[in-house]
């Protein structure tokens, strides 16, 4: 994880510092640090219930297996506790006003004055742990405010602006499915309704509680229905092919086939677009692709030039940079890379990317290579910009003899 090249002057307005992204990930982490205790904890006090209620293989209380644990979340929790508490202070102190013009700030302040209040008042006000511990991991959502300022999260960026801008076809998806389900349901329902009635003697009492189980009431058939769509169909199919009539199993197949395969799929699909649509077109996922697309190009090319350098003084001769560039396999890998060393000569080639002083350097390889890179069209332009050179020297120095002369 590697944040983005953002310096920070300490000497500064303190607004500067409490909103870099140090900052918000320093906290972060401090907070899924808190979350791992709660779920440690929560561990720890299901031992106690698990041995409460006698289930098999919970023979001892929690303060036995774990002897510590609790003086461990104690202190967990006093600590984690002041560090956000500080947290709190010092963006009061950097952001001023402003603090309260974000509602992250806000519900941070309340979570921390709830636990003040729980630390210092104990027992003396009725907060309920169980609402308290859940607002608690609700910070987590605050890793989306970090997306955008750390490299190495690209993938949940993606995610999350993805699910931003889906909000309307997820809207319309689920409006859809909905009313198709609900409408499915209500057939069903009323067609099974004499099958469930109490009246009828040719339905054992047990079939009819089980189809009203499934089907007895609106909301009992809708959710058969979803469960039909997307979970474990074939025991609701099975109930109606068995109990009712085997006609259902065209129904079932049929649903199944539409509900559960076509439209799910084509939902599927759209969003898979909308996720791909988003990454073409975000500015900063672009900028993040092509900035890690030409740290790779100079590392490969770095890594040729010290395979080339054979003599280890920093700079390639004609004679190294020939031979390293006749090899088959380095001319296979460069012809990869989307440069054409078959097109000229290596010797021609090495004119095309020295400077000056015959020699090579690092960076002058690292540049003269991607210049070179693409159509033959850019090398021939080189090509002929190099001879250019070439017979400018040859004016030059022809010209200084005839002044001497």
């Amino acid at each position: 994880i590697i944040l983005d090249d953002t310096r920070v002057d300490l000497s500064s307005d303190p607004k500067t510092w409490v909103q870099h992204p140090y900052f918000e990930a320093c906290f972060f982490f401090l907070i899924v640090a808190h979350a791992i205790v709660m779920a440690v904890d929560i561990q720890y006090q299901s031992l106690d219930l698990g041995y409460e209620l006698g289930y098999p293989r919970f023979n001892k209380p929690a303060k036995q297996l774990w002897p510590g644990a609790q003086e461990f979340f104690d202190g967990a929790d006093l600590f984690l506790g002041c560090c956000f508490t500080l947290e709190i202070v010092l963006k009061m102190l950097g952001l001023r006003l402003s603090f309260c013009s974000d509602y992250w700030n806000l519900f941070d302040t309340f979570i921390v004055a709830a636990w003040l209040l729980d630390r210092t008042l104990i027992g003396m006000v009725p907060l309920d742990a169980v609402v308290l511990r859940l607002a608690r991991l609700t910070r987590l959502l605050r890793l989306i405010r970090l997306v955008r300022a750390v490299r190495g999260f690209d993938a949940l960026y993606i995610l999350t602006t993805s699910l931003v801008g889906s909000v309307t076809i997820l809207w319309w998806s689920v409006v859809l499915i909905f009313l198709l389900q609900v409408a499915t349901a209500f057939a069903l329902n009323q067609i099974l309704y004499a099958s469930m009635a109490a009246d009828n003697t040719s339905i054992p009492h047990e079939t009819k509680m089980k189809l009203f189980e499934y089907f007895g009431s609106c909301s009992r058939a809708v959710l058969t229905m979803f469960e039909l769509t997307l979970a474990n169909w074939p025991p609701v199919a099975r109930l109606l092919q068995e109990e009712v009539t085997e006609w259902f199993v065209v129904f079932s197949i049929l649903h199944k086939v539409t509900m559960g395969f076509s439209v799910v799929n084509i939902v599927n699909g759209v969003f898979i677009q909308e996720t791909f649509k988003v990454a073409a077109q975000d500015d900063a996922i672009m900028m993040r692709q092509t900035e890690r697309m030409k740290k790779a190009y100079v590392d490969k090319m770095t890594a040729l030039f010290h395979l080339a350098d054979s003599s280890g003084d920093g700079y390639l001769s004609k004679e190294e940079f020939c031979r390293v560039v006749r090899s088959p396999k380095i001319r296979t890998w460069l012809t990869a890379q989307d440069f054409s060393v078959s097109l000229v000569p290596p010797d021609k080639l090495f004119d095309l990317v020295c400077g000056d002083d015959d020699q090579i350097s690092a960076e002058e390889f690292v540049v003269g290579i991607a210049e070179l890179k693409g159509p033959s069209r850019s090398l021939d332009l080189r090509q002929t910009m190099a001879e250019l050179r070439q017979l400018g020297k040859e004016i030059r120095s022809k010209h200084s003899e005839s002044a001497n002369s």
